[in-house]
């Protein structure tokens, strides 16, 4: 036992632990973290809501570079929540455009924003091609019921 404890065997690293190997499985990890996180904000924010939520700035700032790193196995299950976050309650697309604009980054986070652009349109920023196609069916249906 001795010999045991005193050899060396390195610890496991966290990417064996969590069978995570290559950079691009904790990007798509990110992004989903980053997009559940973003999805919990179902009511407005303000600055000092924003105090019991101390990840959101970073993960509405991050979570479309970490999409995009992200290898195309894990593809469905981010567009699915990048869905969630554009398509399914304004309040929370609001939250994420007013923590942090793509357009405008260097203005911070705005909570007095009126205006804000089709989801689409950041769906086609970030190059998310199955996003795209999500809100293009989403389209389609509602065109094809009138």
């Amino acid at each position: 036992m001795k010999e045991f404890l005193l050899s060396y065997y390195p610890a496991p690293s966290p990417r064996t632990i969590f069978g995570l190997t290559a950079l691009e499985d904790w990007n798509a990890l990110f992004a989903q973290c980053c997009l559940v996180y973003l999805n919990q904000l179902t009511s407005r924010l303000s600055h000092t809501a924003l105090l019991d939520f101390p990840a959101a700035r970073y993960a509405a700032q991050n979570w479309i570079f970490f999409a995009q790193s992200s290898p195309s196995e894990f593809s469905l299950a981010i567009e699915e929540l990048a869905f969630q976050l554009l398509h399914s309650s304004a309040v929370v697309y609001r939250n994420w455009i007013c923590l942090y604009d793509h357009d405008m980054p260097w203005k911070g986070v705005d909570f007095s924003r009126i205006e804000f652009p089709d989801p689409i349109y950041y769906a086609s920023v970030a190059g998310l091609e199955g996003l795209i196609n999500s809100f293009l069916l989403v389209f389609l249906d509602i065109i094809l019921s009138i």
